[in-house]
């Protein structure tokens, strides 16, 4: 097989003389299910084409908790169902390995026959289910393995826009699996169940033992009772060596992005890339730290409440650490105060060089009604309560009105902020 090619469909034809392809096209059938019964919950009836009730019980700004799943969301659901699954395979399925001719059909319905074939590799919004491609060290994610399969007329799922919630023709799914592809941020596509389950006897085809369709069945009836920001905090997190390296990821990035822009400065410029980067860095930090704690909480006690199964209720417990021993560690605690000053900085920061590459905003007076203004402000007032003194606390202090060139000072005062992250 040609390593060049990444395209699931032709990779599954090679694969499949080692039972890879058959299982990746399982893996991704059961999580259609799990999505379509995300979906349809609390109306058992309804299909997976309807737009699903609010679920959620925390709010989070910024968060999609309107009752549908982006793909940030989706992959996190992923890693959770196959967290379980491999959990499940090592209980069950390593009976197997050497050989099945001694068990019963009985004992083969009680089986769990294989893990997902994909492991769970770091990535920009957290950790992910991966494979390598043939011949290389490079990932490709079971997300992106997904919307290949609806380029090529195989629609597991379905890819639109946030804004739009279209026809569910195959036309339609290709064709929003292709602009997703091109968008500035493919993370925040809905994704939908793409196959009709209907009678479930035919969904699964006989080609899953009954502990396999258990363990689906009974995760996704878990799972469905979740909102977004729990399935991203639970799918994101398991224990706390994970938690810990994931926000010194991001800080490490962040850090990356403050010499960039240090260096800039030095010109008397800010590049408005690299502060939205270490903006978007320093709040997935704080994400990691802080605020997904509660929801992760929130997550593992509806699991746990609703799992009913005891075997698959341990696999669960086994897999996910209690929210105490994520996060419970002085390291994290120390690491919080770190991550406080990252956000402080990175919106006071993003705010100036928002209105040093449009200075036309300054003179206008309307900087305080911008998004990049009350980004200054809340980055202001959190440095403040840092206890951070000398910091200019107004734009026109900072940026000159004419050529948005950071004032000398200013530009001093900057510098040691950013080297402090």
């Amino acid at each position: 097989m040609d390593s060049e090619q990444i395209g699931p469909f032709e990779a599954y034809r090679g694969l499949r003389r080692a039972h890879t392809g058959t299982q990746l096209e399982r893996v991704f059938r059961a999580l259609c299910y799990v999505l379509h019964q995300w979906c349809v919950y609390p109306s058992s009836g309804a299909p997976a084409t309807s737009v699903p009730k609010r679920r959620a019980r925390h709010e989070d700004k910024g968060s999609s908790d309107d009752g549908r799943l982006l793909l940030l969301e989706f992959d996190k659901l992923i890693n959770i169902v196959c967290r379980m699954w491999d959990k499940m395979f090592q209980e069950s399925g390593l009976k197997i390995l050497d050989g099945i001719e001694g068990l019963t059909q009985e004992e083969l319905r009680k089986i769990v026959r294989f893990q997902p074939p994909a492991q769970e590799f770091p990535g920009t919004h957290g950790p992910g289910r991966a494979r390598r491609k043939a011949g290389s060290d490079d990932l490709v994610y079971l997300t992106r393995m997904a919307e290949q399969l609806v380029e090529e007329g195989f629609p597991y799922f379905a890819f639109e826009p946030r804004d739009r919630m279209g026809s569910h023709s195959d036309e339609k799914q290709r064709d929003g699996a292709e602009r997703r592809l091109k968008s500035d941020e493919p993370h925040k596509w809905v994704v939908r169940p793409g196959l009709a389950v209907g009678d479930e006897t035919t969904f699964w085809g006989g080609a899953y033992t009954q502990a396999e369709i258990d363990l689906i069945q009974r995760t996704a009836i878990a799972l469905s009772r979740l909102g977004p920001t729990e399935i991203r905090a639970l799918g994101t997190h398991k224990d706390q060596r994970g938690t810990m390296e994931e926000i010194r990821r991001e800080l490490r990035w962040a850090h990356k992005a403050c010499e960039r822009l240090a260096c800039a400065l030095q010109d008397g410029r800010l590049g408005i890339g690299d502060a939205s980067r270490l903006r978007e860095y320093a709040h997935e930090a704080r994400r990691k730290a802080i605020l997904n704690e509660d929801y992760y909480a929130s997550a593992y006690e509806t699991m746990v409440r609703e799992l009913s199964d005891a075997q698959l209720k341990g696999a669960f417990q086994a897999v996910q650490k209690p929210p105490s021993l994520v996060w419970g560690h002085e390291d994290i605690q120390k690491t919080r105060e770190k991550v406080g000053l990252a956000v402080g900085v990175a919106d006071y920061v993003y705010g100036i060089a928002f209105f040093s590459e449009h200075p036309e905003e300054l003179s206008s007076r309307r900087e305080g009604k911008t998004a990049a203004g009350h980004s200054f402000e809340e980055g202001l007032e959190s440095l403040r309560r840092l206890g951070i003194a000398e910091i200019p606390g107004s734009l026109s202090a900072i940026v000159e009105g004419n050529t948005g060139a950071i004032k000398g000072p200013a530009a001093e005062r900057l510098r040691a902020l950013l080297k402090d992250i």
